[in-house]
């Protein structure tokens, strides 16, 4: 297993990868649309990872930051690991580095939203805790 920071330098050789793992993460009727991989890649306040096992990716966690005038805060987006290879360690090699490089940039605290069941456990052992945020989204 080798983790990667995918960048604009390489995001390329890797976007096939990219896009396939990605397809296990998204409802049904979505689209990946692996233009955005590069734009991400290539963005100085998000840091997009790879791991990759026989030099494929099989799984993607990103993290973004975001500088108020009170906290420099990261934002846990798009973890996903094939599902032929969970149960490997990836999420934890995933989360241990996005955690490290929250840190790398100052963050004090990093924030998520996990709307799968199943999965949130895996963040509450890692101490995230659950909050009642009453968050929104707006389509645009």
């Amino acid at each position: 297993m080798e983790s990667i920071e995918l960048t604009e330098e390489n995001i390329d050789e890797y976007l096939a990868d990219c896009v396939a793992v990605q397809q296990h993460l998204i409802k049904s009727g979505e689209v990946v649309n692996a233009e955005r991989f590069k734009v991400t890649a290539g963005d100085s306040h998000s840091f997009l990872l790879g791991v990759r096992i026989d030099g494929q990716v099989i799984g993607l966690g990103e993290i973004c930051k975001v500088v108020h005038p009170v906290h420099t805060v990261g934002y846990i987006h798009n973890i996903v690991v094939d599902p032929a290879h969970r149960g490997k360690g990836l999420f934890s090699e995933i989360m241990n580095t996005l955690e490290t490089k929250a840190k790398e940039w100052g963050c004090d605290q990093i924030n998520l939203t996990c709307s799968r069941i199943e999965v949130q456990s895996l963040y509450e052992k890692r101490s995230y805790i659950k909050k009642d945020t009453n968050f929104y989204t707006l389509a645009i």
